[in-house]
């Protein structure tokens, strides 16, 4: 088999995680005796899609395909042990309109016999690899995540600390390629046709670095800071970070090389919670990481896409040990 392309690689990873998704609520339908009620919820426009993407792995990953598949029967029947024997009377994916929901990081909603809604997280993941649970723009960070803390102060500083970084690391860059600079990039765009990150040379990384350096060293002293003037606070906020924002979402994460599967409630992320560090960012590292009972979170700094975009994300994600 040919080795396959960045490209064909990227379209594998945006069409496997639907893909599974579906074929976990499928498998949950089926065990509850409701997959012909399922299957009329999915729009025949949807329905293609998914056909089409089957085909996209079966031309260029077969064998994911099948692990796939098989992973979906796993992690329905280890969803459907957690249940209790209670009855499942509904099974609706959220990403594609059939159910309107509040819950943002559900992928699946459950409705039981009670009318209890059960939201559920589906995570499909390689290896140990970390796994991505939150990602939300820079320059509202910490407005958003942690208000209780009162952070407006912390947030214009950390966005002014972006705005003058940037210009460091783009006049840095231009020196390096010999581009004479402006902050509008013209120059570059026309001399250049380097527009991403991991298209840099190695010592014009070294300017990414240490443009991600300060932004990860400023976020860790903020969540020190949080952390130490109270910890009670800190910890119910770092929830959502761990994809858990609600309390009734419970979070199921498949490792489909080895055929593991998390599945963490809110009770679970608490036990998590007894114990934690929080180790700062070195050099040449774009993040820090609190450290937990049985896994850490990372916390990355990174651009959103093009390198003469100001736009910075953070990236949250997990690794189990």
């Amino acid at each position: 088999m040919e080795a396959l392309s960045k490209s064909q690689v990227a379209l594998i990873n945006e069409v496997k995680g639907s893909l599974f998704e579906f074929l976990v609520a499928q498998n949950l339908a089926e065990a509850f005796a409701i997959k012909e009620d399922f299957l009329a919820s999915i729009t025949s426009n949807h329905l293609q899609v998914l056909l089409s993407q089957q085909r996209v792995l079966v031309e260029l990953d077969e064998d994911l395909l099948k692990n796939i598949n098989d992973s979906a029967v796993q992690v329905s029947m280890e969803i459907k042990s957690q249940l209790n024997d209670r009855e499942v009377t509904s099974v609706l994916l959220t990403g594609q309109g059939q159910a309107e929901t509040n819950y943002a990081e559900a992928d699946l909603i459950l409705k039981m016999n009670d009318d209890e809604i059960a939201p559920i997280s589906l995570k499909l993941s390689k290896g140990n690899s970390l796994v991505n649970t939150k990602s939300g723009g820079i320059k509202t960070f910490l407005v958003r995540y942690f208000d209780v803390f009162m952070p407006q102060e912390s947030q214009e500083l950390l966005n002014q600390l972006v705005d003058l970084s940037f210009i460091e690391f783009s006049k840095g860059i231009h020196h390096e390629y010999d581009i004479p600079y402006d902050e509008k990039f013209s120059a570059w765009k026309e001399q250049s046709k380097i527009v991403l990150p991991g298209q840099l040379s190695p010592n014009a990384k070294d300017y990414l670095s240490q443009y991600y350096l300060g932004l990860s060293q400023f976020l860790y002293d903020r969540f020190v800071e949080f952390y130490q003037s109270d910890l009670l606070s800190f910890k119910s906020k770092l929830a959502p970070l761990f994809g858990i924002g609600e309390k009734s979402i419970v979070q199921v994460i498949h490792f489909i090389d080895s055929k593991r599967t998390m599945i963490l409630s809110y009770h679970d992320f608490q036990e998590q919670l007894t114990e934690l560090e929080i180790t700062k960012p070195i050099r040449g590292n774009s993040f820090f990481t609190i450290k937990l009972k049985e896994c850490e979170l990372q916390i990355r700094v990174k651009l959103m896409n093009k390198i003469f975009g100001r736009a910075l994300k953070v990236n949250c994600s997990l690794k189990f040990y």
